[in-house]
């Protein structure tokens, strides 16, 4: 449907540069498009030249992290390198092998250990003499320092599980002296992918979500909210030429669940079907297995985590298979925080503002009213359906921004009733629910006001 202005733009600058442009066409088939430009022979700029193993070797690494599992497996692949490794299980102990003027020629450090952190340990170490050059490499499960802390204390930061060619890349640069001079200015974590993610959930909240990290991560997104409209939305896509990158599919919504939804593309489209990954906070085997004989081909765990989500779509184009999922625990007792600021925290490496943070909490505070008024009805009608279905809804909201005492007593009241105990079994905890949520809602609009002041 198009004038043809582009591909006369095309040619015209491809006849400018001394070449030709060609297209191959077939009906039904589509047309490919290609072209010759005439150009010197050119080197490499710096940052395109692919790094040199022997770079590696001999140099002296201190690996930084209070899991054994993590620091084996680490050491072996740099010895592998040729890098020399000490290891350190905390950053207190890591302080006191550069007192002692064992300086390494870099530092790759865990993020969360308990007693000092990542940050904190990068803080003093670049306060030590000699420490304000020497490269400093950030290995997180999460978390990630945006801003002046991560441009300013590390020379990297990197995602678990590393990919090999990633480590050896972000090491070797590291380690040349064009790298070594000031830590590099951290990559554009929005940069446009042109990929469209369909994000299907009937819960706004949980949409909202989903959709700011994809955002953020530099993924285009369309929303369903159910898996009718998943169906259809799919369907509208592939009829107009167009495809999804991948589908994120919540396994309880009204009309069509995730699992059938699924299902039906399988049947309908077969190879040509989008990858689909659940969406649900069930991490069960059986929720796994479930998801496998459906089709789907991936498995996220609510509240969606930045990192996991970021991994899961690298592995779209490997076709890796389901991944475990972590054992489920039991409700525990409320803990004495009601909010969990870390969670909301967690976005600012993606969300340097914190707009879409703020906005995701003001969709909360709006809509958890209304919840909390059908979770009192479903209560006092003894409807165990819709309790069960309210207060999976309100978990999957307020586990997103981590409050936690909502998530889970929401728990109990689902496990509850969806054994089909209502009445005095649940009475207690739909009151509890209540009961919080006042202070609740004045923590997060705090939050929120706070993010607002703070925003540059």
């Amino acid at each position: 449907g198009g004038t043809g202005l582009g591909l006369a733009i095309c040619k015209r600058l491809v006849g400018l540069m001394g070449g030709s442009i060609q297209v191959h066409s077939e009906p039904g088939k589509g047309s490919v498009f290609s072209f010759t430009v005439r150009a010197p022979l050119a080197d490499l700029p710096l940052a395109m030249t692919p790094p040199d193993v022997t770079m590696l070797q001999g140099h002296r690494v201190l690996v930084v992290d209070d899991h054994p599992v993590n620091v084996r497996v680490l050491t072996r692949q740099l010895r592998q390198w040729g890098l020399r490794v000490a290891t350190a299980e905390s950053g207190a102990a890591a302080l006191d092998i550069l007192a002692q003027g064992l300086m390494p020629d870099m530092i790759v450090t865990d993020m969360h250990m308990p007693g000092m952190d990542g940050l904190d340990l990068a803080r003093r170490v670049r306060a030590l003499p000699g420490g304000a050059t020497l490269p400093l490499v950030l290995l997180s499960s999460g978390f990630m320092p945006s801003g002046t802390d991560g441009t300013r204390l590390f020379n990297a930061r990197l995602l678990k599980p590393a990919r090999q060619v990633q480590l050896f890349e972000t090491l070797a640069r590291c380690l040349s002296p064009a790298g070594t001079a000031q830590p590099p200015p951290a990559s554009r974590a929005d940069e446009r992918r042109h990929v469209t993610v369909l994000v299907v959930d009937d819960n706004a909240v949980n949409l909202k979500v989903a959709c700011g990290m994809l955002a953020r991560l530099g993924y285009d997104t369309v929303t369903a909210g159910d898996g009718l409209q998943a169906i259809a939305e799919v369907e509208a896509a592939t009829a107009a030429g167009r495809s999804f990158g991948a589908v994120l599919m919540d396994l309880h919504m009204p009309r069509m669940d995730g699992l059938q939804a699924t299902a039906v593309l399988q049947q309908r489209l077969g190879a040509n079907a989008p990858p689909v990954i659940a969406l649900t906070a069930d991490a069960s085997a059986e929720d796994r297995d479930r998801c496998a004989a459906a089709g789907m081909d991936d498995y996220l765990t609510k509240p969606l985590q930045v990192a996991a989500l970021t991994q899961v779509l690298e592995r779209w184009s490997g076709h890796a298979p389901i991944p475990a999922p972590a054992a489920r625990h039991a409700p525990a007792e409320a803990p004495p925080v009601r909010v969990d600021f870390s969670r909301l925290d967690n976005f600012r490496e993606l969300d340097t503002d914190m707009s879409t943070a703020r906005a995701i909490v003001q969709l909360f505070l709006a809509d958890t009213p209304a919840q909390l008024v059908a979770l009192a009805r479903a209560q006092a009608s003894d409807d165990t359906v819709a309790l069960a279905a309210l207060a999976h809804a309100l978990r999957g909201s307020a586990s997103n921004l981590g409050a936690v005492t909502l998530a889970q007593v929401c728990t109990e009241i689902e496990t509850l009733a969806t054994q089909g105990q209502a009445g005095m079994a649940t009475q207690w905890l739909v009151d509890s629910v209540q009961a919080a949520w006042p202070a609740t809602q004045d923590l997060l609009r705090q939050w929120a006001a706070d993010a607002a002041v703070q925003a540059p």
